[in-house]
This record gives structure tokens, sequence and C-alpha cells, in this order.
């Protein structure tokens, strides 16, 4: 296993092959604000449209997304072990041991309505 990065680059986002739709997002270098573009760039990949209106809320929206991503690049992972699972917990199996079960007749003996040694309830599609 890898040890976990402290930052995040360009090699592991196309290993991973989100280099392609990262690639066309355009944020401004001077500000952290998103371009329009990039704005209808992921509008339309979440399939929604938004109005002219709306769209300084969503600006809104996707810097605070943003800066949250920035702020997670300056946490020092350097000590930090890679994780597969997040619980340490492994699977317990239990022994398939035989044990008796219900006789046919104890099974169907709550049952509303039986025939042969099957439980008998009404059709659901397809007629009465």
């Amino acid at each position: 296993m890898m040890k976990a990065p402290s930052k995040i680059d360009v090699e592991q986002l196309m290993e991973l092959d989100l280099h392609l739709a990262l690639s066309d997002l355009k944020i401004e270098e001077d500000t952290s604000k998103v371009s329009g573009e990039t704005l209808d760039y992921i509008a339309n990949l979440a399939r929604i449209r938004i109005q002219d209106d709306e769209k300084e809320e969503f600006y809104k929206h996707l810097e605070g997304v943003i800066s949250f991503a920035d702020q997670l690049n300056e946490v020092n992972c350097d000590a930090v072990e890679p994780l597969s699972f997040i619980a340490d917990q492994k699977n317990v199996f239990r022994k398939d041991v035989h044990k008796p079960s219900l006789s046919v007749k104890e099974a169907l003996k709550n049952a509303p309505s039986s025939e042969s040694n099957y439980f008998s309830v009404p059709k659901s599609i397809g007629g009465k």
C-alpha cells in the first residue's frame, strides 16, 4: 500500500481518470471564484438547469466546496497509515451446524390457507 498523500496532484487525478472532467474546469487564479463557464459545465454534468438569477447562489455554494477542499489539502497526513476500511472489523462466521427445524405440518399450522404442503396465497398479478 502507498502512503496517504498530503496533497493531491494531477498525476493522482490522472491515475483515477478524474483528469478528464477536472481539466475542463477553469478557476480564476487571483481569486478562488469560479468562472461562469465552469458553473455551466458543472450544471451540464449534473443535468440541471441554472437560471441566470440563481447563478450567484450556486457560485457561493461551489466556492464553499472548493475552499473546503483547499482546507483538506493543508492537513498533514504524513504519519497517517492508509486505510482499506474505516472500521477495523472482520467478518465473524459461525459454524454451519445442522439443527432441527419446523416440520411442514408445524410451519403450515398458522397459515390462513394451504394446498398440499405449500402456502396458498391469492394471485397478485393477472387475475382472481
